[in-house]
């Protein structure tokens, strides 16, 4: 058996070749995704003890890198980005894991392929990935879904549940119809969610399922969920907002202070349909565009010129000293100002949760509700008249 590259790639045969040195100049873009891709999708259907696996991944992961260098230098020199990389993080599944039980589950339970040689199957490298970060269980069935990604049921003391390999490309969206329907299940009052999936009927009564779009860079396993689980919720808006959105609104909506204000202010009305306390989520995708196309207008308001201030508040904590609070206001196109308080007491321009979330500061910061940080804007102020 070849331990070579096949020279059928290559553009990873030199960028293997280079090493660490930058390799020679030659075209990373449209020809570099499909070997990336190609390289990939080789190895996860190889057998999971096959020495080529780790060549295959090494050379897909050196070119991906390089291309990944090529889009920094883009953005650095404010040219265009290309779209060939996240036409490979696209292509990427993600290991999705949910409950195995619901209307949602046995709908598309309905159109899945079952495994004929579930042995050889399992052998995949792709399969050993998609079974890593999982917890471990018997597998009770393995299926196939209409694209050739693979879905597994496991069972063990504690339930049934299931582990897919899941997809990134938010291009599905698009194939997405008025009759489109996001629907999902909680099996158990409390338990997890069921899987999160895009049903569309056809024409003939048949319903095609999509799986919800995982973001192109999330690691996995990755769950979703909707109802009284803030944390998750929002990890599903953040995922939403690109697909229900124009590209000039979505960009608008998940800048940092406009997300929050979609959660935060009254009057929003996509939050609280994913929040809702109940054991099923079933949203109709025209009412989904609809309720982030009116929440966008109502942010727009809300941060428009003469429109009353919203502030947001942070404790900044050296360990379990609390030193300062940093308010945080934005302009009408999103973009945020810091302000801490100075030697004065009066609001002073501050970059210390930047410089705190990009390493340079050891504190930590947690969010305040304007009456905590009156007590606490009150406390540096006295400190500070204490020092004069």
């Amino acid at each position: 058996m070849s331990t070579e590259l096949p020279e059928s790639y290559p553009l990873a045969r030199a960028a293997l070749a280079a090493g660490d040195d930058d390799p020679p100049s030659f075209e990373r873009g449209e020809a570099a995704a499909d070997e990336v891709i190609a390289l990939e999708a080789a190895a996860g259907a190889m057998d999971r003890d096959d020495p080529l696996v780790g060549l295959y991944l090494r050379a897909a992961g050196r070119l991906a890198h390089l291309m990944f260098r090529d889009v920094l230098a883009e953005v650095a020199d404010r040219r265009p980005v290309s779209p060939h990389l996240d036409r490979v993080r696209a292509a990427r599944p993600i290991t999705v894991t949910a409950a195995w039980a619901g209307p949602v589950a046995e709908t598309w339970l309905r159109t899945l392929t079952p495994v004929r040689d579930r042995e050889a199957v399992l052998r995949q490298h792709r399969i050993a990935a998609l079974l890593k970060h999982t917890r471990q269980g018997e597998i009770r069935e393995a299926y196939e879904d209409r694209t050739g990604r693979y879905v597994l049921v496991l069972a063990d003391a504690d339930g049934t549940w299931m582990c897919a390999e899941w997809q990134r490309d938010p291009a599905v969206a698009a194939t997405w119809t008025d009759e489109t329907v996001l629907a999902a299940d909680r099996p158990v009052p409390g338990g997890p969610a069921g899987p999160l999936l895009a049903l569309t009927p056809g024409p003939d009564g048949t319903v095609r399922v999509d799986p919800f779009p995982a973001g192109p860079v999330e690691g996995g396993p990755l769950t979703f969920d909707f109802g009284e689980r803030p944390s998750a919720v929002r990890r599903l808006l953040l995922l939403l907002l690109p697909l229900a959105l124009d590209p000039e609104a979505a960009s608008f909506a998940t800048r940092p202070f406009v997300f929050d204000t979609l959660i935060d202010q009254p009057g929003m009305a996509l939050w609280p349909a994913l929040t809702a306390p109940a054991a099923e989520l079933r949203l109709p995708w025209p009412t989904i565009r609809q309720l982030a196309a009116a929440d966008i207008a109502h942010a727009r308001r809300l941060l428009a010129p003469g429109a009353p201030p919203i502030h947001r508040y942070y404790a900044i904590h050296d360990g379990d000293r609390f030193w300062q609070v940093v308010r945080q206001s934005a302009d009408p196109d999103g973009h945020t100002t810091d302000r801490h308080i100075g030697p004065d007491g009066a609001w002073t321009p501050s970059t210390i949760l930047t410089e705190i979330r990009i390493g340079k500061r050891d504190d930590d910061y947690r969010r305040l509700t304007p009456e905590e940080a009156d007590e606490h804007v009150a406390t540096i102020r006295a400190r500070w008249a204490r020092r004069r």
